[in-house]
C-alpha cells in the first residue's frame, strides 16, 4: 500500500479480509485460512497436506522455492547470455516461488504446538532446510533435517482434524496498460496487499456468506442487481450480518479522505443503477457521508459479478472518480468476493 508519496507500508492489519485479526489472536489460523488470507493478497498459491504428498513431493517443492531455475530464459538470446548460463545455469534466473510450511513444534523438539514459517534455503548434500522462524524472539533461524521437518508437518491440526502442510506462493508481476480510462496509467494485474477501507471480516460471518454463495450458484445466469437487493433487503438476510462497517481512527485523515471518495463514487453508481436508491443514513458510525445499506448493498452485488465484467463495470463508468478511487473500490469487491468464495469450502 501506498503510505506516504513513494514510501510503501505492510502490516497485519492488512491480513484482514478473511478472518478478524481478534479471533486470530485467539485461535490461529489454519491451512485453509492461510490459503484465503493468501489469495486475498494477490498470490496464487499450491497447497498441499503432507496427508496427501510424499516426502519426494516435498522435496520437489523445497527445491522448486530455494534452488534457482536452472531453464534458460526465452528473453536472452544473444550468445554470452548463453554461455554464462551453460557455465552456471542456476545464477541467473530469479526465484519466483516462496515455501511457507505448517509445522508442529514438538516434533522439532521446540516448545510450541502448531506453527507456520517459511524456508530460505536447501542444501542438498546434507538434505538440510533453512527456517527462517516468524518468531524470532524464541528461535533464530535455524537449519533442520528435511526428512524431519516432512514428520513435522504430519500431526493432526485438531481445529479441522487434517494433517499439516505446505504451500507455495507465488506472484504473477505482469504490467498491462489501461483501457477505457482518461488517464494512460498501467497497472499490476493482480490485487497488491489491499486492505479493506470500508468493512472488517469476521469469522462468524461465514455461514452467512456461505448461504448467499449457495443461492448465486443456483441463478441460471449472472445475478441482477435487483435481484441482489431483493436478496439482501429480506428479513432474514440483513446485509450488515455479512459485511460490518470498519471504523477509522479519526486521526487518520488520508484514509478517510479515501473512504469519503469511495462513497462518492459508489452513489454515483448507484443512481445509474437505481434512482430510487439513495437511502438515508441508518446509524452506522462514518466519516463525513453515509455508508448506507444501500451502499453496501451495491459493493455485494458488485462482488458478485465476474471479475471481468466488475472492472468494465468499475473502470469505464463515466465520472470524475480518480483511477485510485475506482482502484480501491475493486479492491474492496475482491476481498469480499473472496470471502464469499472461500466460505463454500469444507472446513479443510
Amino acid at each position: 500500500q501506498n503510505w506516504k508519496g513513494p514510501w510503501r507500508w505492510y502490516e497485519e492489519q492488512m491480513l484482514n479480509c478473511c478472518l478478524d485479526l481478534e479471533d486470530v489472536k485467539l485461535t490461529g489460523i489454519t491451512l485453509r485460512d492461510f490459503r484465503c488470507l493468501a489469495h486475498c493478497q494477490g498470490l496464487s498459491i499450491d497447497l498441499n497436506y503432507s496427508d496427501n504428498s510424499s516426502l519426494d513431493d516435498f522435496r520437489s517443492a523445497v527445491k522448486r522455492a530455494c534452488l534457482a531455475d536452472e531453464n534458460i530464459s526465452d528473453t536472452d538470446d544473444n550468445d554470452d547470455n548463453k554461455s554464462k548460463q551453460a557455465d552456471n545455469p542456476q545464477c541467473d534466473e530469479p526465484l519466483r516461488e516462496a515455501l511457507v510450511i505448517s509445522y508442529s513444534r514438538k516434533v522439532l523438539g521446540q516448545t510450541g504446538s502448531g506453527h507456520f514459517s517459511p524456508l530460505a534455503a536447501y542444501d542438498p548434500v546434507s538434505d538440510t532446510v533453512l527456517i527462517l522462524d516468524t518468531a524470532r524472539f524464541k528461535y533464530g533461524a535455524h537449519w533442520a533435517k528435511l526428512p524431519l521437518v516432512y514428520e513435522a508437518m504430519k500431526p493432526l491440526d485438531p481445529d479441522t482434524g487434517r494433517s499439516r502442510g505446505y504451500a507455495l506462493l507465488s506472484f504473477d508481476h505482469v504490467t498491462k496498460p489501461r483501457k477505457g480510462m482518461n488517464d494512460n496509467v498501467e497497472r499490476v494485474e493482480g490485487i497488491v496487499q489491499p486492505i479493506s477501507l470500508l468493512f472488517r471480516s469476521k469469522l462468524t460471518q461465514n455461514s452467512v456468506r456461505r448461504k448467499y454463495k449457495d443461492y448465486l450458484e443456483s441463478l441460471a445466469f449472472e445475478i441482477s442487481w435487483e435481484q441482489t437487493c431483493n436478496y439482501w433487503l429480506l428479513e432474514d438476510h440483513k446485509v450488515w450480518n455479512i459485511v460490518e462497517p470498519l471504523r477509522l481512527p479519526k486521526d487518520e485523515e488520508e484514509g478517510a479522505s479515501a473512504v469519503d471518495d469511495i462513497r462518492d463514487f459508489l452513489r454515483e453508481l448507484l443512481s445509474s443503477l437505481d434512482p430510487s436508491g439513495l437511502s438515508c443514513c441508518d446509524g452506522v458510525a462514518k466519516t463525513g457521508k453515509c455508508l448506507s445499506e444501500k451502499d453496501a448493498i451495491l459493493i455485494i452485488y458488485l462482488a458478485s459479478l465476474e471479475e471481468s465484467h466488475r472492472k468494465m463495470l468499475v473502470r469505464d463508468f463515466q465520472s470524475k472518480a480518480s483511477t485510485l478511487t475506482r482502484e480501491h473500490l475493486l479492491n474492496e469487491c475482491d476481498i469480499i468476493a473472496r470471502a464469499i468464495f472461500f466460505s463454500g469450502e469444507s472446513s479443510f
